[in-house]
């Protein structure tokens, strides 16, 4: 008797989370946004201040714009308008990101193709090689507010050598980040 009920609850929950999947395109993002673990869910742009990573002092270029792109499954894509890069140098960033221990607090990670080397050219591009950038932050999420802000780790690397997912890095900086829902 006690293994038909558990099997009938167990039923009726995975029908509960089956509508619920069924549904949740229909809402969009602001569905998604509901659910306690995933506010992220949904397209930002992204202010980003590239800032010295002892002092958090401004460094140049000045602010630009990013958009960010989080899925339910925790992936995520990125894009940038980062003046520090030629033209078709850097891809667009693909990462995962997942909700840390603390609440509203997430971890991303991302990866982007830096196409090409470019040299330094002073006092805004420091010059760029060919490899990757990867980027690690820490985002807390401003409930009620539908937006949020990020510290972040940059990390360049040469190009990764076969069976490697990253390359040598040869730069390493950081940035800081507001975002609203778009």
């Amino acid at each position: 008797m006690e293994t038909k009920r558990m099997r009938s609850h167990l039923l009726a929950i995975a029908r509960v989370l089956a509508v619920a999947a069924l549904m949740l395109p229909l809402f969009g993002q602001n569905a998604a946004a509901q659910i306690p673990w995933a506010p992220l869910v949904g397209t930002w742009q992204v202010t980003v201040t590239l800032v010295d990573c002892q002092t958090q002092n401004p460094l140049p270029p000045p602010a630009f714009h990013s958009i960010l792109t989080f899925s339910l499954d925790g992936t995520f894509a990125e894009d940038t308008s980062n003046p520090g890069f030629a033209v078709g140098q850097r891809s667009a960033g693909q990462g995962v990101w997942h909700p840390t221990k603390k609440w509203h607090v997430f971890w991303a990670k991302s990866v982007a193709f830096i196409n090409f080397t470019t040299p330094a050219v002073p006092p805004a591009n420091p010059g760029f090689n060919m490899g990757q950038q990867i980027i690690e932050q820490t985002i807390t999420f401003a409930p009620k507010t539908d937006t949020w802000t990020a510290q972040a780790n940059i990390t360049f690397t040469d190009p990764p050598q076969p069976n490697e997912s990253t390359g040598t890095p040869y730069r390493t900086g950081c940035g800081t980040a507001t975002a609203v829902r778009f």
